[in-house]
């Protein structure tokens, strides 16, 4: 009863697109910024492997391709953990967002990433590699707010022009990830969370240090 309760405020506070259990469907924004990526210079393997990764994630053959399938996955609905039972479409998504939060923390490019995408990155590169949960307990409800609240705090922080009012963003910034540190450690040890926690422990560190 307890969750479903949180469920019913969850989508309250978030509205149905936003809800995290249930990412967004994949977007004509998202189909841009997987374009962007990789339409960029090649300037070293890194960059190489992660167009070949896209190519070969969507089946293509040639760069030129690549919109007309990005195309056709729009609408597309994926959860927040890749499901052993997910139809092609659905995995494919779920590789592609996979692949664009990894990069994004890797070089933190400023690709004018609309907000939507910029929370889906955030909370998909702070949950790779975690071992399955399960997405109904009320923590995890919890855990999502905390990890998508910080998302256009840093957005705003990243963006506003240079002291508008950039003392106070930086503080929310810093509280919100506070909140989500302390959050994580008071579930370390737990039987159902706690190793989930503890990985995503690592990459909110990883995350803060670049």
């Amino acid at each position: 009863m307890y969750a479903s309760q949180i469920n019913s405020v969850h989508k309250l506070v978030c509205g149905e697109r936003s809800h995290p259990f249930r990412l967004p469907p994949f977007s004509r924004e998202e189909a841009d910024v997987v374009l962007m990526c990789a339409a960029l210079p090649i300037k070293g393997y890194e960059d190489a492997l992660l167009k070949l990764q896209i190519l070969k994630a969507c089946g293509a053959q040639h760069s030129n391709q690549l919109d007309r399938i990005l195309a056709a996955l729009i609408g597309t609905s994926s959860s927040m953990h890749k499901e052993q039972n997910a139809d092609v479409k659905n995995k494919v998504v779920h590789k592609l967002r996979e692949m664009v939060a990894i990069d994004q923390c890797r070089q933190m490019r400023k690709i004018g990433m609309p907000p939507q995408v910029r929370v889906t990155t955030t909370v998909n590169s702070l949950t790779q590699g975690t071992p399955a949960i399960d997405e109904l307990l009320p923590w995890h409800s919890l855990f999502c707010h905390r990890a998508t609240a910080n998302a256009p705090l840093a957005a705003a922080r990243d963006e506003l022009p240079a002291g508008f009012a950039q003392d106070e963003l930086h503080k929310l910034v810093s509280l919100s990830l506070e909140s989500l540190r302390n959050f994580l450690a008071d579930a370390l040890n737990d039987a159902d969370v706690g190793s989930f926690a503890r990985t995503v422990k690592v990459a909110v560190e990883e995350y803060t240090a670049v």
